[in-house]
Order: C-alpha cells, then sequence, then structure tokens
C-alpha cells in the first residue's frame, strides 16, 4: 500500500513538473535596442518588434533562428538592418507583418528564408537594397508597391520559384512586362524572374541595359536572344544560366561582354554568333505570294515576313491585287534580313474582265430578245386592236354601218311608198 501511494506521488509530481517545464518553454524571451524592444514568443514561433529607428540583430543572440516562424514589425519602425543581413537564413520563416512606416529594407536582410512563400510589402517602402530577399526558394510573387524607386541590384536572386515581378500601379520608377521587371521607360531589364518555365526569351528591341545579375540563376532558359539595341550591361548578368545559350551578332555589346567575362571554355560553352539571314523560296498561288523560310541559327522572329521592312506580319501568306515584281523580306530574331524578288502574274483579273464582258453580252442579248418578244407581243396586241375595229366598223353592234345605213334608206323609201298608197286611197 505504501509503494502504491509513493508511486501515485511520483506520477503526481512529474505531471507538475511538465506542466511547469511547459509553462517554461512557452515563456516571452524580451530584450532591447537604443531605438526598440524585442519580444518572442517561444510557443508560436513570432517575433515582435516595437519601437522606432532601424531594426539590428541584438535579439539572436538569446533566440533561435529555426525557432521563428512569424515575424511582426509595429508601426514607427524605419528601417530593417540597412548595415546587416538581420533575419539572414530563418529557414523556418513563413511569412512577414511590415508597418506602413517602413521605407527601407537592407542589404540581404531576408536572404535565405526557404519557407517564405508570399510577402506584402509596405505601401510606403522606398528601397529594397541589393539582394534583400535573395535566395528565398519558396517566394513564387511579389508585388513592388507605388513608392518603390530603388529595387536594389536584383533584389530576388537566387528565388526559384518567382514567376513574376509585379509593380503596383503608379510607380515612376518601374513597371512589369509578362512579369519581368522593367525601369518605367523599359529601356533597362532590371530582373527577369527564374522561376519562369519558360526555355527561350528575346530581350525586346526597346531594351538598351542589362542590369545587375539581371538573369543571374535563371536555370530554366535554354536560349536568351540579344538585340544589338542593348549597349550597356551589369556585371554578373549571366551568372548561373548553366543550361542557356547566347545568341548575339558579332558586333554586339553582348558578344564583347561575355568575351571580356567568360572563360575561353565558358565563351565556347554560352555565346552563339548569328549573323546570318534566313533562306527563302517563293511561289504564286492565285492572288497570294506564298513564303517558305528557314534560318539555322537563332530562328525566325515571330513577325517574320514583309513588302516593305517596316509593315511585317506573322503570316508566310501575302495577298496581293495586281500583276508586278514584289520582293519579300524575311527576319530572324537578331534581325538579320535576307530578300528575294518575284514576278507576279495576276491571270484571274483578265479572265474577270472578259467573263464580265461576256456576262454584259449575255446580259445584252438577254436585253434585244426580251425586246423582240415585247416587240412581238405589242405587234400581236395592235393586230388585234386593228381587227377589232376593222371588225366594229364592217358590223358595229349590228351589223356594218354601211349596212344599216342602206336599211335605213330601203325602209324610208318603203314607208314613203305606203305613205303615197294610203293618201291616194284616201282622196279617192
Amino acid at each position: 500500500m505504501k509503494k502504491k501511494s509513493l508511486f501515485i506521488v511520483g506520477i503526481i509530481i512529474t505531471i507538475i513538473l511538465s506542466i511547469c517545464t511547459s509553462k517554461v518553454n512557452a515563456e516571452t524571451l524580451t530584450g532591447s535596442t537604443e531605438n526598440n524592444t524585442w519580444s518572442f514568443n517561444t510557443e508560436t514561433g513570432t517575433l515582435t518588434f516595437i519601437g522606432t529607428g532601424e531594426i539590428t540583430d541584438n535579439c539572436f543572440s538569446q533566440v533561435s533562428r529555426n525557432d521563428v516562424k512569424h515575424i511582426k514589425i509595429e508601426e514607427g519602425i524605419e528601417s530593417i538592418g540597412v548595415e546587416k543581413s538581420v533575419f539572414y537564413g530563418l529557414a523556418n520563416l513563413e511569412d512577414i507583418e511590415f508597418p506602413n512606416s517602413l521605407n527601407e529594407i537592407g542589404y540581404y536582410c531576408f536572404s535565405g528564408c526557404t519557407s517564405l512563400k508570399n510577402i506584402s510589402l509596405p505601401k510606403n517602402l522606398e528601397r529594397l537594397t541589393w539582394a534583400s530577399f535573395a535566395g528565398c526558394t519558396s517566394l513564387t510573387t511579389v508585388t513592388l508597391p507605388k513608392n518603390l524607386t530603388d529595387s536594389g541590384a536584383n533584389s530576388f536572386v537566387g528565388c526559384t520559384s518567382l514567376t513574376e515581378i509585379l509593380v503596383e500601379q503608379g510607380n515612376t520608377k518601374y513597371t512589369s512586362v509578362d512579369g519581368i521587371l522593367y525601369s518605367k521607360d523599359k529601356t533597362e531589364l532590371v530582373a527577369y524572374p527564374i522561376g519562369k518555365t519558360d526555355k527561350e526569351f528575346d530581350v525586346p528591341t526597346y531594351v538598351t541595359k542589362l542590369g545587375w545579375g539581371a538573369f543571374d540563376g535563371s536555370q530554366n532558359l535554354e536560349k536568351i536572344v540579344i538585340p544589338n539595341s542593348v549597349i550597356e550591361i551589369k556585371g554578373a548578368v549571366f551568372q548561373d544560366c548553366e543550361k542557356a545559350k547566347i545568341y548575339c551578332k558579332s558586333d554586339s555589346k553582348a558578344k564583347e561582354y561575355i568575351e571580356e567575362n567568360f572563360t575561353a571554355e565558358g565563351i565556347e560553352q554560352y555565346l552563339v554568333v548569328d549573323d546570318t539571314a534566313p533562306t527563302i523560296s517563293l511561289e504564286q498561288q492565285g492572288k497570294n505570294i506564298i513564303v517558305t523560310a528557314t534560318d539555322d541559327g537563332v530562328g525566325l522572329v515571330k513577325e517574320a515576313y514583309s513588302l516593305d521592312r517596316e509593315n511585317w506580319t506573322t503570316n508566310n501568306k501575302i495577298a496581293i491585287d495586281k500583276s508586278g515584281k514584289y520582293i519579300v523580306y524575311v527576319k530572324d530574331r537578331l534581325g538579320n534580313i535576307a530578300s528575294k524578288e518575284i514576278t507576279v502574274t495576276i491571270a484571274e483579273k483578265k479572265e474577270e474582265n472578259e467573263n464580265s464582258k461576256k456576262e454584259d453580252t449575255k446580259e445584252t442579248e438577254n436585253k434585244t430578245d426580251d425586246k423582240k418578244e415585247e416587240n412581238k407581243t405589242e405587234n400581236k396586241i395592235e393586230e388585234k386592236k386593228i381587227d377589232g375595229t376593222a371588225s366594229k366598223k364592217g358590223f358595229g353592234q349590228y351589223g356594218s354601218t354601211s349596212v344599216l345605213t342602206f336599211i335605213i334608206v330601203i325602209i324610208s323609201v318603203f314607208s314613203y311608198l305606203e305613205y303615197r298608197k294610203y293618201k291616194n286611197t284616201k282622196i279617192k
């Protein structure tokens, strides 16, 4: 009985110790810096900052980086680790709550936060320094706020799941096209989201500059086409683009850049110089010129066909409306242009005129026949009228007028004779 009582007491003590230990483990750690204070809830993994000025990394002398799951920054904080990578390598960080008072996020600040999937940057943020969110491999999309004027040198380098970088309407420094970040006037390609699954990309001809690390880490791209419009290329642009072939012309800035920055082996592996124009064959089909073109180098541009080198179309079936000589132009993705002449005869036009004449002649003949028939009908009607008049003149309602007159005369004579006879009888 005594042993049993001791056993029960032992269990009770164990439970009490467990509860006490749990409470200790669930405690909130706190600390402070010159401008702000921080607290960390060990149970929820939430790290909270309150105060003003800049957040520094002092808290991590007491808090394990692997334990932080949520960060909440209260209003009043204006910057985060401008000179230091404050939250670098928080592998289990899932979300961040930013205050609208925040205007700057520092160098490598959230780099390596591999569990961070989405971020909502504060509306008053003005600056993202270099690689602020580098290596956030779970981040899929980000929207730069209206007031942002400096995104640093590719703040999202190494974000392998990032498929689009969007820009809030009204931003005067940046714009986004197909999820790719450009300067507002589109002359600089700032950052290509390396999570995009496209295998090929043509730098638009309106781009004159490739920003620092613009394609850095693009693992999916196999072909990057650089036009001669690009005259400035910053550092690390093609770094870690292990599958990509870089297509350019022999007189391009891209070729010069690669030869200066790549090893001989790298030049041979990545550089493809293409100055060769497409090959063309032409044939006429009715009122169309059919263009067959191939390009063994970079390939044809989307709008590859033209009759004047100004208006280009995707359609290799070019409509024409008259006979003559035509020059057809075909363009590849680097702007190399081939041309070929063809003489076109529009036989259908002549046949159409002849057919038209035949139709006119036939119509005239039909009208003539109709006129003849009409005249015949009118003649018959006239004949009937004449016959009818003659009949009336010959017979009238009671016979011909001459006969009627003759009868009247006979009756008159007969009546006169009878009258004379009657008169003479009376006298006698």
